[in-house]
């Protein structure tokens, strides 16, 4: 028996003696039991190693404890398993085998209500007894749904009109995700790194892990006729982070992308993130009038806000690379990569706009955010980083994050434990110097 690590809307972990098949499948026998799942089940799932056989498992296990299970008929971003979820009653809730930007080696599952969002009700990590054995293999002999084919038709169609009228080359990079299923579907895209890959050819699916990031981008430019032309759109392994770079900006992430809708004139009710967004977001929103809202870490927790609103307009924003904006009050609300990269195509249409839109912003807010994981203890990170930097304010959050602020040089840092890989995460509003200090002074490797 085994305890089974929780993310915020499911379970994730690297694959080893104490965390494969029998905790994954104990974990959602879990989710069964306690009602989380029930009914009719859409079961998708990533190119990811393992996750299709994970899928086929879950599919068994759900079949044998009365559900009605569903298999995406290919693999598919998780946006597209929700989204599919979300337009058709029928589903009662969905899974998707995934791990999202984790490391090659991990495995997860990712839960979503009857309206295609992550779970509000977080399963506790329990100690969980082996399941393998104790249901039937059905040889496969499950319901199929076109979850490919269908966000191809709706999230990829709006996204091949936008890429259109954009002056400029978009380039979507796939990192050997899910969202490289989509290449075939959308043709009049540029792609890199398309093809999915089982271990994603050794790196990390994630857009927001940075230099990797920067590195990859750099080198997919190189190799383009006009690279001055042309905007990467970064995704990570299930499709739902995005984070922009061209040539003269550089790096866009997700929280510069939602200041820069704010500041070409979308306004929307209210901003709603988290503690561990950057400081430009903020002001930018305070500055447009746009009142902000701040939740607990976890995309679920904004999904949550928006719900409880009678709202009309919001953004939705993790600095991961999480963004979304609603327009409407029925519109589906999650992570998705491309539905973002529409938004910001369509809020600014030409290469010059959004170079231009980056430089303002950061002429106002000269210290970007980076978010670095490094592998140490929570608790001692903010030891040290409290001892270093004494003459600054500090505060923490209902949710253990921990705030420093400098309100004489603008700097900013936050600081709290990962909830999907071993570590403690630094958001860093910094000056070189000051960044140099803080990561001495944890004294931490770098993961990945």
């Amino acid at each position: 028996m085994q305890s089974t690590p929780t993310t915020t809307d499911g379970w994730r972990g690297q694959t080893g003696p104490s965390y494969a098949e029998p905790q994954l499948l104990g974990a959602l026998d879990l989710a069964v039991a306690r009602g989380v799942l029930h009914g009719t089940v859409l079961v998708g799932y990533d190119g990811r190693a393992g996750a299709h056989d994970i899928a086929h498992l879950a599919a068994d296990l759900l079949a044998a404890r009365g559900a009605t299970a569903v298999l995406a008929d290919s693999p598919a971003p998780t946006p597209g398993v929700g989204r599919y979820v979300h337009q058709h009653s029928e589903f009662d809730a969905g899974i998707v085998v995934t791990a999202s930007h984790n490391p090659p080696g991990y495995l997860g599952i990712k839960l979503r209500d009857h309206r295609g969002h992550g779970i509000t009700t977080l399963l506790e990590s329990a100690v969980l007894p082996d399941v393998t054995e104790t249901f039937p293999v059905t040889g496969g002999l499950h319901q199929h749904a076109p979850v490919l084919g269908a966000y191809a038709a709706t999230v990829g169609s709006a996204l091949i009109a936008a890429a259109r009228q954009f002056e400029g080359t978009v380039v979507i990079d796939a990192a050997h995700g899910a969202v490289g299923m989509l290449g075939p579907h959308l043709p009049d895209l540029t792609w890199r790194r398309a093809r999915p890959l089982p271990f994603f050819a050794g790196h990390t699916p994630d857009p927001a892990r940075r230099p990797a990031a920067d590195a990859i981008a750099a080198r997919l430019l190189s190799e383009l006729p006009e690279r001055d032309r042309a905007v990467i759109a970064m995704v990570d392994g299930d499709g739902d982070r995005l984070a922009l770079w061209t040539t003269r900006s550089g790096y866009i992430g997700s929280a510069e992308q939602a200041a820069i809708l704010l500041r070409s004139g979308l306004r929307p009710a209210r901003v709603v993130t988290t503690a561990v967004s950057p400081q430009s977001v903020i002001r930018t929103a305070r500055d447009c009038r746009v009142k902000v809202e701040l939740v607990p870490v976890g995309f679920k927790h904004v999904v949550a806000a928006w719900h409880r609103s009678t709202d009309t307009s919001m953004i939705g924003l993790e600095p991961n690379g999480a963004l979304v904006v609603a327009e409407a009050p029925d519109v589906y609300v999650e992570r998705d990569s491309l539905t973002a990269l529409t938004t910001m195509l369509t809020a600014l249409p030409t290469l010059e706009h959004l170079d231009r839109a980056v430089t303002e912003l950061r002429r106002s807010h000269p210290h970007p955010q980076r978010i670095i994981t490094v592998v140490a203890d929570n608790a001692q990170v903010i030891s040290r980083v409290s001892e270093l930097l004494s003459t600054w304010d500090t505060s923490t959050t209902a949710d253990d994050v921990a705030l420093f602020g400098n309100d004489r040089t603008g700097e900013y840092l936050a600081v709290r434990a990962s909830g999907t890989e071993p570590g403690t995460r630094l958001y860093l509003e910094t000056t070189a110097a000051t960044s140099e200090k803080i990561m001495a002074a944890v004294s931490a490797h770098q993961l990945g």
